[in-house]
């Protein structure tokens, strides 16, 4: 959406005044609804008395007394309700409830805390809608309960809510069995009628009415349990105001289909208020048929009340699409009447969207959300525009709320404390400004201040290779390709590719062949990283479903956790190399080089003649999804090969050579080219650092530090913030941390691992924004400056957790970033760089069975052979280098197997030997056993302690420092599984690692959640080869580390430890 108007936003993206509101020459009734109640932009109304909705409920009364307020459904008629009834009635109700709920209400005014009334109904009914008033009228906070929701969502809405009493529909009173709670049934309206009017009735008295909570409208709970969003007086009261104002036409009656707990119910009955417009109540039977809604709207229609706007769920829109079409009204007569069709909640269908238009039905939306209101509508709003979904901003006036970019054209919708169309979403003065929406837009046409949705921050998903899918334009495509097919998800984060979950629906039988094709043909419309393979698809058999939310979108961590596993499966048959379906290949009796150029030209879509045995892969667009695609096919000839030979042998000739060969001497030949690489990396980062200018100011002296922290968010930067924040020599702590609400999300992850509050709460600590592949770190340039001049220490403890890619995928994120924040140490004054290193650096096939302390020497052998490794040898080297041409410090924390904490408990449970541990107790209650391992593990909060202390305590004489962050106490494998079972307190059986891997291999296929059955293929690996683990040397850090001299060796008692919090956790039950 557009970009509104501040200093750092190019003039041509402000919107004015002019593209929002009527025109100039626009119907005088129609402008005198614009500005009955003031400036729609102000923050009040121009009536210094209207300052709640049941004020404006008594205005109507006296200025439009005999006006419809409401047309309410009554057999096969409407009851018209004036506005001089509905306040009457209103008012009979609040006396209702106050005699109900004095008790409540009275102990309120005596503690000056305002209570909490639970409404639970389906929302629909006019007796609901008085009662909102009604309630409303006592002052008292309302908490809005669908009645969809699940026992313990209503329960923890409850309860967080402090919900004193219910008010219950008449139809669920009788399920209802939680006592205590008040409880009063929602009266009818002749009851009401029949009741006497009182003006002795006692509400709730406010000190200040606008900023009152008036109700509480919960979010649907689409990743977890719902949450309770608080509106006041004040944004209920502007939403209202702006909500049924449109550019060129009034809505004379709204025909409402959402319930009324639901921002789009509230917002569209509330519309009706300074408008003093009428709002129709739909069917009493809910949820309405489209017969019946059709039936209404011709009724009405009779009654001089022709309905001018449907705002409901894209459902209920294709449902009466359905029926018109059976009934054989080909020209959809109904929609063609009203003046405008909302779809709201969701997205509608563009198959659908696009008939409608075409036809001259005019399609509109708003933009918004529970949190924020609803601040954006498609504009122009008359029939010619065809774009529902090109939204503008409401408000071109207001810097509160705007879009900010994001990089690559999209734009994510935020609001700054103080719009005042937003719920209560700063309740202390650290909570995250701006609120982010998470919703992402691309502006269309660039430059426009039309910005189209593009889905969640959730559904961008970003592949290994740095390419981004959006899934939700992907999931719908794929929906609407194939009639069999009812839902659909897709994941890919971290992966090279895409895949899908295909839920199928009840209608169009089909072969699963059939429905694959169907979803390839639909998938060409989008980039080649973004199309779905045949082979990374999961078709779920009839009757499993993938969990929705009330609006019908899947929820993705939720199919995740239900089905991740076998997707997680696919990637693994992939990164292993595993066969594809035979079907798929090309005929075994083709030579080696035609068989290799049928398999090239099936997966780049290219005809076979153009595949020649030179032409080079990139020319047919080679990227990760293709060789992905490619290998499987392939090892159905040359068996398994690492992906990267794809890469490094980027033709048909040179890619058959090399498979050709045995795969030991392929291997060597791979080998050879990354030692080559590396080298040449190390070469050129070194000459790059050798141009720098020096700093303007050399290391300030005896200051308190200031630490810049990378990698704040996994087990050990938790640690190391918990050590940091708390040392009295560091005066600040900032941790660079990519994506939104990093304090937030930074605060849960300490809290999820068991730290104290007031480590996430200090004044220390300051979140800023990081990018690993941007040269100033995702700062802007003054943020960079600022931190230039301040920091003092930079800990670099943030990688990539890849132990598939090779060496190279690591330099345009790790290995640059490594680089950045080298030159970052050299600019305006010189900064210690601390990296935390990793003991697979000297692990390799030349690695000596004791490794010192001492700098590593430059052989590329040293180090396993995975990418993680050797991009952390490289940054050995070439630190070594930076420390010699400049001169400053730098200090190798050699990390080794860390566990979890001593007090704490917490281990990352997705970790290797967690996940072994866990599968061998709880699955196959045996454990492997290694003859040449011994254990090491290092507790993480130990090892941040002797990061800590080190940076604390730098050798002053000594430029370049390496330390092996290991544990001086080791125990051989035997001894640990004595351990384990000292503190599991049972024993198991222990066996080799091979009959190991068959039990989990066998108890895989029959059972669906075990967690070894992740990591299958890498303990596969395990088995063909024992190494022994190298000895680090600790002596020169250990005396300089108490903390460390005195770790004592992994037992029982700390193994139990972390089992109980295992259990606690869920993870091992």
């Amino acid at each position: 959406m557009v970009p509104i108007a501040t200093a750092n936003l190019r003039d041509d993206l402000r919107t004015s005044r002019s593209s929002v509101y009527p025109a100039k020459g626009a119907d005088a009734r129609l402008q005198e609804l614009w500005t009955r109640h003031g400036d729609p932009q102000s923050d009040r109304y121009t009536d210094p008395d209207l300052i709640s909705l049941p004020s404006l409920v008594r205005y109507n009364a006296s200025t439009y007394s005999d006006q419809i307020a409401y047309l309410v459904p009554k057999a096969d008629t409407f009851d018209r309700i004036t506005w001089q009834e509905f306040n009457v009635l209103t008012d009979l109700c609040s006396a209702y409830y106050a005699e109900a709920f004095s008790h409540e209400i009275s102990t309120s005014n005596a503690t000056s805390l305002q209570p909490t009334i639970a409404l639970l109904g389906t929302g629909n009914t006019f007796e609901y809608w008085v009662t909102q008033i009604g309630l409303c009228k006592l002052g008292v906070r309302l908490l809005l309960l669908s009645d969809k929701n699940a026992d313990v969502a209503r329960d923890h809405l409850l309860q967080v809510c402090i919900a004193t009493g219910i008010v219950i529909e008449q139809r669920l009173a009788k399920s209802w069995s939680i006592s205590e709670f008040t409880t009063v049934t929602i009266p009818s309206m002749s009851h009401l009628r029949a009741s006497k009017p009182s003006s002795t009735y006692a509400g709730f008295e406010s000190v200040d009415v606008w900023n009152q909570h008036a109700m509480i409208i919960h979010s649907s709970g689409s990743t977890g349990l719902p949450k309770p969003i608080i509106h006041t007086n004040r944004s209920l009261m502007l939403i209202a105001r702006m909500y049924r104002l449109f550019q060129s036409f009034v809505v004379e009656n709204w025909y409402n289909c959402f319930p009324l707990y639901h921002i789009a119910g509230v917002s569209i009955i509330l519309g009706g208020l300074p408008s003093a417009l009428p709002t129709s109540f739909p069917p009493e039977n809910w949820p309405p048929s489209p017969g019946a809604m059709l039936s209404a709207w011709r009724k009405l229609e009779s009654m001089g009340h022709p309905v001018d706007c449907l705002h409901c769920a894209p459902s209920v829109i294709e449902d009466l699409y359905e029926y018109m079409s059976l009934e054989g009204d080909s020209n959809y007569s109904p929609f063609l009447r009203l003046k405008i069709l909302q779809p709201g909640g969701a997205a509608l269908s563009p198959v659908l969207l696009r008939r409608l238009t075409d036809m001259g039905i005019n399609v509109k939306t708003t933009y918004g959300s529970t949190e924020i209101g609803p601040p954006f509508r498609t504009i122009p709003d008359a029939r010619d525009n065809a774009k529902c979904y090109n939204v503008r901003t409401l408000f071109p006036d207001n810097s509160l709320v705007r879009m900010e970019p994001q990089g690559e054209g999209l734009f994510e919708c935020v609001v700054y404390r103080g719009f005042a169309l937003a719920a209560e979403l700063w309740p202390t003065s650290d909570a995250p400004n701006p609120y982010r929406t998470n919703d992402l837009f691309l502006e269309d046409p660039p430059g426009s201040g039309l910005f189209v949705l593009q889905g969640r921050k959730d559904d961008i998903i970003v592949h290994s290779n740095g390419e981004k899918t959006n899934a939700l334009p992907l999931q719908m495509a794929i929906e609407e390709c194939h009639l069999a097919i009812s839902k659909v998800v897709v994941f890919g984060t971290d992966y090279p590719c895409t895949s899908a979950i295909i839920q199928l629906s009840e209608v169009g039988i089909s072969s699963y062949g059939d429905i694959l094709r169907s979803i390839e043909q639909a998938c060409k419309a989008f980039p080649a990283y973004s199309q779905v393979d045949q082979s990374m698809t999961v078709i779920l058999p009839r009757g499993k479903m993938l969990p929705v939310t009330p609006k019908g979108n899947v929820r993705r961590k939720e199919a995740w956790k239900l089905y991740g596993a076998e997707i997680e499966q696919l990637y693994a048959n992939q990164a292993n190399g595993e066969p594809s379906d035979a079907a798929n290949t090309p005929a075994s009796e083709l030579d080696d080089i035609d068989f290799v150029r049928h398999c090239v030209a099936q997966v780049s879509n290219s005809p076979i003649e153009v595949v020649t045995e030179g032409i080079s892969f990139y020319d047919l667009g080679l990227n990760s999804q293709m060789a992905v695609r490619l290998r499987p096919q392939l090892a159905h000839r040359f068996g398994r090969f690492p992906l990267m030979y794809v890469f490094e042998h980027p033709s048909v000739s040179r890619l058959t050579k090399v498979l050709s060969r045995p795969l030991q001497e392929s291997a060597t030949s791979s080998s050879d080219l990354q030692f080559a690489w590396i080298q040449n990396t190390i070469a050129r980062y070194t000459s790059e650092i050798q141009s720098w200018p020096k700093p303007d100011v050399k290391k300030q002296e005896g200051k308190r530090q200031v630490i810049y922290l990378t990698g704040a968010t996994g087990a050990l930067g938790n640690a190391l913030i918990a050590q940091l924040v708390t040392n009295p020599s560091i005066s600040k702590l900032y941790c660079g941390i990519r994506g939104a609400n990093a304090r937030e999300r930074l605060a849960d992850q300490l809290q999820a691992r068991g730290y104290n509050r007031h480590i996430a709460a200090s004044d220390k600590l300051i979140t800023v924004a990081f990018d690993m592949s941007d040269h100033i770190l995702g700062l802007d340039q003054g943020q960079y400056v600022d931190l230039a001049s301040e920091v003092t220490t930079i800990v670099h403890n943030a990688w990539k957790m890849d132990f598939n890619q090779k060496v190279d995928m690591f330099e345009q994120d790790c290995l640059r970033n490594s680089l950045n924040l080298l030159r970052f140490c050299q600019t305006l004054t010189e900064k210690m760089f601390v990296f935390t290193s990793s003991v697979a650096t000297n692990m390799g096939k030349d690695a000596r069975k004791s490794v010192e302390e001492t700098p590593i020497a430059n052989n590329p052998s040293l180090a396993l052979e995975t990418g993680y490794a050797q991009s952390k040898f490289i940054v050995e080297r070439v630190t070594q280098e930076y420390a010699r041409t400049t001169g400053s410090p730098v200090q190798i924390c050699r990390v080794g197997q860390l566990c979890g904490h001593t007090t704490l408990g917490s281990w990352n449970t997705s970790e290797m030997f967690p996940i072994m541990i866990a599968t061998g107790l709880k699955y196959l209650n045996a454990m492997p056993t290694f003859d040449k391992q011994t254990v090491d593990w290092l507790p993480v909060d130990i090892c941040a302690n002797a990061i800590d202390t080190l940076i604390s305590n730098p050798v002053s004489d000594i430029s370049y420092t390496l330390h092996n962050l290991v544990n001086p106490s080791t125990i051989s494998w035997s001894e640990f599984l004595n351990a384990l079972e000292n503190g599991f307190d049972s024993q198991f059986e222990r066996i080799d690692m091979r009959e190991w891997v068959a039990r989990l291999q066998d108890l895989s296929e029959k059972v669906d959640d075990v967690p070894g059955a992740k990591l299958l293929g890498f303990f596969e690996n395990m088995v063909e080869e024992e190494q022994a683990t190298p000895q680090f040397e600790t002596s020169k850090t250990a005396a300089l580390v108490p903390r460390l001299r005195d770790c004592e060796a992994v037992d029982g008692k700390l193994l139990k430890l972390y089992l109980d919090r295992w259990r606690a956790d869920g993870f091992l039950t």
